[in-house]
């Protein structure tokens, strides 16, 4: 009865808090439409009529100039780039970068002598290496678990390879 009692009045109360929310805040553009009014009027300037502020904030967006592009900040020049071969217990990985607009849009890498379980173990590594090289744009990625020779390997690969597309 009483964990009834308490179900009740907890949806009871969830409900209210959520419409409550609801209704309590602004979108978007009302609140840029409530903000915008008073730097309008500033514009126009005290006496002014609602089209003049219009015309005048309308004037302002015109004479902007667009601002030029900015080089890419990683100074990497476009094309690909292989690294020399990062030693492993087993092989040594290579990793090949492609670098579009000054920002790595592939990375591969494979192992040359691998044999055994460092086959599989480089096998399933390199795709998160791959996708880490990809999201942090740089040599400074994770190792990962249980692949800690192969992480190196590609590391020291990537690193090259990196140096190379800065030359």
């Amino acid at each position: 009865m009483r964990r009834g009692i308490a179900t009740i009045i907890g949806t009871a109360v969830g409900t209210v808090l959520l419409i409550g929310a609801k209704y309590g805040t602004q979108t978007l553009d009302a609140a840029n439409a409530s903000a915008g009014a008073p730097a309008q009027q500033a514009v126009a300037g005290a006496g002014s009529t609602p089209t003049a502020a219009a015309g005048a904030t309308k004037q302002s967006k015109a004479t902007a100039k667009p601002a030029a592009p900015n080089p890419p900040a990683s100074g990497l020049k476009d094309g690909t780039f292989t690294g020399a071969g990062g030693q492993e217990a087993y092989g040594t990985i290579t990793v090949s970068v492609t670098v579009q607009n000054g920002r790595i849009s592939k990375a591969t890498g494979s192992c040359a002598g691998c044999q055994g379980l460092s086959v599989s173990i480089t096998g399933g590594a390199l795709p998160t290496l791959q996708q880490e090289t990809l999201a942090k744009q740089s040599a400074s990625i994770a190792t990962v678990s249980g692949a800690t020779q192969t992480s190196e390997g590609y590391r020291a690969s990537l690193q090259s390879a990196l140096d190379a597309a800065k030359a």
